[in-house]
């Protein structure tokens, strides 16, 4: 992120950071690819501090320490109402993986995109009605394999508890997504 009202600063970081604090934060983009405990610590810290609202995280899930370590970092992510999940891996990776990393989250907007083209392991209706079933605030599901893309709205009924995921077509899709994250 640039400010050009502190241009002027140059290799103070940590002054930087301490000015980022103070500066309201809407989104954080983190990729995670190589990740040791001292980078989780630090980045658990970075959402801590900044309550983002929107968080991109983009990972490779064939890396197990990665795995391990997301759910710790989204712990910290208390704010997050949209959050969209860039996966890539070359085993793929099951619902059940992406529930559970969803599950200690509020969002309200979801999107997963499949950076690989084979690394989701479901139908993307499946992904939508689990993720509406472990995340009770959610209302809306994005999923993108390869050049598809399918949304859906999530409703609940009241009376009895149940889930729909409706399929939306593409330009409300688009536009709720552009919305979300202009």
């Amino acid at each position: 992120m640039r400010w050009p009202a502190l241009s002027h600063i140059s290799a103070d970081l940590t002054g930087l950071y301490q000015t980022a604090l103070k500066q309201p934060m809407r989104r954080v983009d983190v990729v995670l690819d190589v990740i040791e405990r001292h980078t989780v610590a630090w980045l658990t810290t970075v959402l801590t501090d900044m309550q983002p609202t929107h968080l991109q995280l983009q990972m490779d899930t064939s890396i197990e320490r990665v795995q391990a370590f997301v759910p710790e970092l989204l712990q910290a992510a208390t704010r997050v109402k949209c959050f969209r999940l860039m996966v890539r891996s070359q085993y793929g990776i099951a619902t059940s993986k992406i529930v559970s990393l969803l599950r200690p989250l509020s969002i309200t907007e979801l999107e997963i995109v499949d950076l690989s083209g084979h690394s989701l392991a479901y139908r993307p209706e499946s992904l939508a009605l689990s993720a509406a079933s472990a995340v009770q605030s959610l209302e809306f599901v994005s999923v993108s394999i390869s050049d598809r893309t399918q949304s859906f709205l999530i409703t609940r009924s009241r009376i009895h508890g149940d889930i729909t995921a409706e399929l939306l077509d593409d330009m409300s899709s688009r536009s709720r997504r552009e919305k979300n994250w202009s």
